[in-house]
């Protein structure tokens, strides 16, 4: 099986703990683009949160940000896919959310819309280095279709809460994952990592076998499953490791770099 289209999870996946690329998984991505493969990024982060690791990649396909919602073009922003969630469907889960006092990011296109500054605020805008808005109005009397809604908490218990109630009410209408721990999404039903590689094929004419796939958190499985070949780190819950066709090492120790060997650069 040749591999000509390799997608990448960003965080606890590509990126270490440190939040950086390992020069080891760097070297090995350039050796596959100059072996012809196309490389591009799956993510569940704002395009401007991905933007910069996507340069030092030299990245030059699309790239898919907020886990599928947008599909854009790295130097000419150009969008080629943007799904966005059904503005009544996103006001009553902003007001579930406000209900359960957990905090709301609101997403329209590539802006970050909160109603206050908090901590959680600040963490996430230092983690993804965003620009963040407060803006209460524009959150209560939402008017647009947003790009994706994230509810963030660290009372893990109250999130699991929340989720439950979403997926009782809106399993049908939204797609509802959980990148990390502390943040459930709420997208469009059809935003998801494993739809927006088949259309990155379609776009590239690249089949499904000839795809692989590495990520490590519960929002990857689809993509994982997805996939010609899909890799899980060793980082990843037992869950993703047990549906992957085979497990690399965390991302602390270059597992990218070990899964491209493999996979490409050996064949």
């Amino acid at each position: 099986m040749t591999i000509k289209l390799l997608a990448l999870d960003l965080d606890h996946t590509l990126l270490n703990e440190s939040r950086e690329i390992n020069d080891k998984d760097l070297q090995a991505i350039r050796a596959a683009r100059k072996s012809g493969v196309a490389v591009t990024i799956a993510t569940g982060r704002m395009f401007s949160a991905a933007h910069a690791y996507a340069k030092d990649l030299e990245i030059d396909v699309p790239i898919i940000t907020y886990q599928g919602s947008l599909i854009k073009k790295l130097l000419s922003e150009q969008e080629l896919l943007h799904l966005r969630l059904e503005n009544k469907v996103a006001k009553n889960a902003i007001s579930l959310a406000h209900q359960a006092q957990v905090h709301v990011n609101v997403y329209d296109g590539d802006k970050l819309i909160v109603r206050e500054n908090n901590a959680l605020v600040q963490r996430y805008r230092t983690v993804n280095r965003i620009d963040v808005t407060i803006d209460q109005d524009f959150v209560d009397n939402l008017t647009v279709a947003p790009t994706k809604l994230v509810f963030v908490d660290n009372n893990l218990d109250k999130l699991n809460k929340l989720q439950s109630e979403l997926e009782s009410q809106f399993s049908l209408k939204g797609d509802i994952t959980r990148s990390l721990p502390h943040l459930l999404e709420l997208g469009h039903l059809k935003a998801t990592k494993s739809k927006a590689l088949e259309f990155m094929g379609k776009h590239l004419n690249i089949g499904r076998s000839n795809i692989m796939a590495i990520g490590d958190g519960f929002n990857d499985i689809d993509m994982i499953k997805w996939a010609g070949i899909g890799v899980a780190m060793g980082n990843a819950p037992l869950e993703v490791k047990r549906i992957a066709d085979w497990v690399t090492v965390d991302n602390n120790s270059a597992g990218v770099a070990l899964a491209i060997e493999k996979f490409i650069l050996q064949n």
